[in-house]
């Protein structure tokens, strides 16, 4: 009996793999071409989503914010309007009312910041906000 060489172990896998070659190779390919698509559909994507026009927001006022802060029953500590923006300050905001704001806020304006603290621990928290 005759032992088996590298030469043969290399024949054997060779033909195993074409025999793969040849069994799965239109499923490679079609795969291939699947991957190739959908990366390009995603390309697609993210290069609309960069150059897609957002929809423009109003520009602030000192008057429509106290308004609208005015409307959730917020004690308004302080409102300054710069270039294009107006900070607000306020204290005693209660926890279950600052989503609210924050949704109604967003709908007409963008909020550059926000920060809300809570140094008390009974939800009551002071509030700093930049609203463009």
């Amino acid at each position: 009996m005759r032992f088996v060489n590298r030469f043969h172990l290399l024949l054997v896998s060779l033909a195993v793999a074409l025999a793969f070659a040849v069994v799965f190779g239109s499923e490679i390919v079609e795969l291939k071409k699947r991957i190739t698509k959908e990366y390009f559909s995603h390309k697609e994507f993210i290069f609309n989503f960069k150059n897609a026009s957002g929809n423009q927001k109003k520009v602030p006022t000192e008057k429509e914010v106290r308004g609208i802060l005015e409307r959730h029953r917020i004690k308004v500590k302080s409102i300054y309007q710069s270039e294009g923006a107006v900070e607000v300050k306020a204290e005693d905001v209660e926890w279950r009312f600052l989503p609210v704001l924050v949704r109604d806020i967003e709908k007409i304006y963008r909020i550059k910041s926000l920060s809300a603290v809570d140094n008390t621990g009974k939800g009551n928290f002071e509030l700093r906000m930049v609203i463009e």
